[in-house]
């Protein structure tokens, strides 16, 4: 009988009051204050997957929208070479600065390095 009552009033959300009740009361209130954290921190896991639910469906949208852009830009270099060809160029220039870039860091560490040996 005391089970049934117990579980009525943790779970069922309700308080039963009798004599008992107040000998009780701190174990219950404990309780309480447990059920309370539990449900508060499964709130927050909840929010924090619908977040990440939303990110990701956002992320697919951004994925399909750049494939549906590259599959565009594909279909108009294919059918006008001039535009094939400055993409081409553009490709060739960025390579180029990255290299020249990527070159000058090299030679400074280089340099950096034998500054601080000598």
């Amino acid at each position: 009988m005391t089970l049934g009552r117990d579980h009525h009033e943790l779970v069922g959300g309700g308080r039963v009051k009798d004599k008992t009740d107040s000998v009780d009361s701190k174990g219950h209130d404990a309780l309480y204050a447990e059920r309370a954290a539990v449900t508060g921190a499964n709130n927050a896991v909840d929010n924090t997957l619908s977040q990440g639910n939303t990110l990701r469906e956002q992320l697919e949208n951004q994925r399909a929208m750049f494939s549906s852009m590259m599959t565009r830009m594909e279909s108009v270099s294919g059918s006008m070479p001039s535009i094939s060809k400055l993409i081409n160029q553009i490709k060739h220039k960025r390579r180029r600065d990255v290299l020249v870039l990527g070159l000058t860091v090299a030679v400074l560490v280089v340099i950096t390095i034998f500054w601080k040996i000598l």
